[in-house]
């Protein structure tokens, strides 16, 4: 490898680092700005309702962000996102309505404005989400830079709005900066929609796409169905505590998807014989990070909190230890499963999301509906964590043995 390559590959690296984290912090104020002007039983059932979305949006990045990871080459990358993107406008209004109708019937929401917002969004942030995948894949990660920034700078304006706004001016916000970052993705990249191949693109078939939205539909699935039982068991006080810690999380999140968006790639296209190596490393980098993160919460003073969640941070606070230990286990379980993802081993990967999420369900419902408390709820996701971690890493003994 020459210097010049070296120097390139690095660059890439940085620019898609600091556009997934650019994205995440996007994420995290978004859900700050709303939790700011909803009192605690409000923002647990728009946190019922924003499950959807994350879940929808985790399967969407599965299937198809990592068909576009682990493409060939740039052009084919490129290509690929323009027949996605085209396959997103055939399916755009479906998809938001059954979004919305989920949503709906998860919160419990007395007014269909909330589920309406976030079945919009929903399609909207899938969409400008491929954007940033094959912007990526592209060899591109400026324009994925450029639209996470729109998206960040947009939600900081709303952030301005004074805590007595109403939710409607919040959740307005909200939808124009997932547009505005759509738009401005995709002229960045000149990834022009391509209707007329969208739906093949969409129903093609592929054995790891189809094994890693399986996994993600598991995964987040029983996330959905865990915080869905807690907030119905518990009350929406319970579903705020979880989406509040998860959201003061917001840097573990970034490296799990700069996992997904940049490491993924250039592992895939590497040697086979580094790809332990690197996720070690990638374990050890969640490892120290979430240490240190987690340390940072434990000892916020509570006035930074409030200034964050609102009234939420109190119910936030007590969950956020266990949070923490979920989050450190997550990340041995991402650098696990970046290894099968690599090695296209679907059957591993298929079988792991599926006990892990039935794990995580029975510890976090046994939790909800036997400990009656939101602690015990997240001491269950926790447990699944570790699991997760557990037997990711023995499937890849396995699969570096064969």
């Amino acid at each position: 490898m020459t210097p010049a390559t070296a120097g390139g590959r690095w660059r890439r690296r940085g620019v898609s680092l600091a556009d997934q984290a650019a994205s995440s912090v996007s994420n995290v104020l978004a859900v700050v700005m709303v939790a700011r002007v909803l009192d605690v039983p409000d923002f647990g059932r728009f946190s019922l309702a924003y499950s959807v979305l994350t879940f929808t949006l985790g399967v969407v990045r599965s299937g198809y962000g990592n068909r576009l990871s682990l493409q060939p080459d740039a052009r084919s990358a490129h290509d690929l996102t323009r027949a996605l993107l085209g396959g997103a406008l055939l399916v755009a209004v479906p998809t938001a309505a059954v979004v919305a109708g989920v949503a709906w019937l998860v919160s419990g929401a007395a007014s269909p404005l909330l589920p309406a917002a976030v079945g919009l969004a929903t399609v909207v942030a899938c969409t400008q989400d491929l954007v940033r995948f094959g912007a990526v894949a592209s060899g591109r990660p400026v324009a994925a830079l450029v639209s996470d920034v729109t998206w960040l700078l947009v939600v900081v304006v709303g952030l301005l709005l004074p805590r007595t706004a109403p939710l409607e001016a919040v959740l307005g916000v909200w939808l124009a900066a997932a547009c505005a970052a759509l738009v401005v993705g995709v002229v960045a990249l000149r990834a022009w929609p391509a209707v007329r191949g969208g739906w093949r693109a969409l129903t093609e078939r592929d054995a790891l796409a189809a094994s890693l939205a399986w996994g993600s539909a598991t995964s987040l699935g029983a996330g959905l169905a865990v915080v869905t039982v807690a907030g119905h068991v518990l009350g929406p006080v319970a579903a705020a505590a979880l989406r509040g810690a998860s959201t003061l999380m917001g840097p573990l999140n970034t490296l799990t998807a700069f996992v997904n968006l940049a490491v993924t790639p250039e592992v895939a296209r590497a040697d086979r014989r580094r790809d332990v190596r690197v996720a070690a490393r990638v374990a050890g980098a969640f490892a120290l990070v979430t240490v240190a993160w987690g340390g940072v919460l434990l000892v916020l003073p509570d006035g930074a909190g409030r200034a964050l969640l609102g009234a939420t941070w109190e119910s936030a606070r007590e969950v956020l230890p266990l949070t923490t230990v979920q989050y450190l286990f997550l990340g041995a379980s991402t650098a696990a499963v970046l290894v099968l993802r690599v090695r296209r081993a679907t059957r591993q990967l298929a079988v792991q999301k599926t006990w892990v999420a039935l794990v995580s369900v029975l510890c976090g419902t046994a939790g909800a509906l036997v400990g009656q408390d939101v602690r015990w709820v997240a001491a269950g996701l926790a447990a699944g964590a570790v699991f997760a971690a557990a037997l990711g890493w023995l499937q890849v003994r396995r699969v570096v043995r064969t």
